[in-house]
């Protein structure tokens, strides 16, 4: 069925966070800014809040999507190098995307600048592609958010790059 409480986010024409609520469509709020990167973000900085899944074809978009997400974090799994920088990474991510048909949800709401959001060591999650280059023992952190046919799905990994320190490991 389709109850429980999750929430997952769809954009139709605007940003919605969908949460299961039993069954049928619910909105459960309205317009609100959200914070953006730069002043072009790609949905004017507004977000609908939230509905519930009202449909098979809802969850088979969600279904779409969540695969992009997961290819992405597969393809960049098996992608990623000592000495690549993080934006060489992220364009990995860019090329996968591209191939589905997908859009990066943080660069169309925020302006993000990067597809998806990388982090190493000690940074929070959501660090911004770039310059650096990754290095033996680092701890990459890779956060993806794909926008398919209107739908939303997010997933993140984390991958250790040999030789890794026994405490480090210790934290997988």
């Amino acid at each position: 069925g389709l109850g429980g409480s999750r929430h997952l986010i769809s954009i139709q024409g605007g940003f919605r966070v969908l949460g299961f609520r039993g069954s049928g469509v619910r909105v459960l709020g309205s317009w609100v800014p959200v914070p953006r990167f730069r002043s072009s973000g790609g949905l004017g900085g507004r977000i609908i809040l939230p509905m519930s899944i009202g449909s098979t074809s809802d969850l088979e978009g969600l279904r779409r999507t969540g695969r992009v997400v997961a290819e992405t974090l597969a393809a960049m799994r098996a992608a990623v190098r000592i000495g690549m920088t993080t934006a060489e990474l992220d364009g990995v991510a860019a090329e996968t995307f591209a191939r589905a048909g997908a859009r990066s949800a943080p660069k169309m709401t925020y302006g993000f600048p990067g597809t998806t959001c990388i982090s190493v060591n000690d940074e929070i999650v959501h660090g911004i592609p770039g310059p650096r280059r990754l290095r033996s023992g680092d701890v990459v952190k890779i956060d993806v958010t794909a926008e398919l046919g209107g739908y939303v799905a997010d997933a993140a990994t984390t991958i250790l790059l040999p030789p890794v320190e026994a405490a480090v490991r210790a934290l997988q």
